[in-house]
């Protein structure tokens, strides 16, 4: 969970969508929600399986690329 304070004088220009990701390898969920003029938010990433097969692996690769792409969202002022 982190706070992102807005810098004086500018306000955020949107809020990003929030995302759920559940299948058999996580349970992940970021969301934003605006507090005051600051924005809250909240990551949550848990790891259903220990190991991951071979025959798995493309399926846990493509399920982490879409964490790493919902992670990477950039947050913009005007």
């Amino acid at each position: 969970k982190m706070l992102v304070e807005v810098p004086a004088g500018l306000k955020f220009a949107e809020v990003p969508k929030n995302t759920t990701l559940e299948n058999e390898f996580v349970s992940y969920s970021i969301t934003y929600k605006m507090v005051g003029a600051n924005m809250e938010v909240v990551r949550k990433l848990r790891y259903k399986k220990d190991i991951i097969t071979p025959s798995e692996y493309q399926a846990f690769k493509d399920t982490m690329n879409k964490v790493s792409s919902s992670d990477n969202k950039q947050l913009g002022f005007k």
